[in-house]
């Protein structure tokens, strides 16, 4: 993937975690032994493409990540990470700098430990605090009011 390409990491880590969901749902309708895990590993730069095939470090680096996500996992880059660590229903656990075969420099891995579908209700209450006095604003209203119809009612 093209590192310039706005919004390209956050879909590449919706793809990967599409890909995943879909394969564990597909493994739990097949016998043990036809069951597939796959790792898949995301970094981001440029890419050589000649033809169908790709090169460069980018792709050497996604290829060597992958080896440090569990199977069914995703494992990302720090350029990943950067961009993709406040995506909705996603959660990281540092995995530390690591040397890569054939990769110059350690690079910082991430595992995704959370999929959809989980709510992380400490970030929920972070983004609803500004709401608190408002909803209980509204809240105090609707009861006034419904106080007054039955008090209206029993007239």
């Amino acid at each position: 993937m093209h590192g310039n390409c706005p919004g390209a990491q956050a879909r590449a880590l919706r793809a990967a975690r599409c890909i995943q969901r879909d394969l564990k749902e597909t493994n739990e309708q097949v016998a043990d032994e036809d069951r597939l895990a796959v790792r898949i590993g995301l970094h981001a730069g440029d890419v050589i493409s000649d033809g169908e095939d790709l090169f460069g470090d980018v792709v050497n680096t996604a290829s060597r990540l992958q080896e440090y996500a569990r199977p069914g996992s995703v494992a990302v880059s720090a350029i990943i990470y950067e961009q993709v660590r406040n995506e909705p229903g996603t959660a990281f656990r540092r995995l530390g700098k690591h040397l890569l075969k054939n990769i110059a420099d350690p690079v910082d891995v991430y595992e995704v430990v959370r999929q959809e579908g989980r709510v992380n209700w400490r970030k929920l209450r972070l983004v609803l605090r500004p709401y608190r006095i408002a909803f209980a604003s509204v809240t105090g209203v609707v009861a006034a009011g419904v106080l007054f119809v039955s008090w209206l009612e029993t007239r």
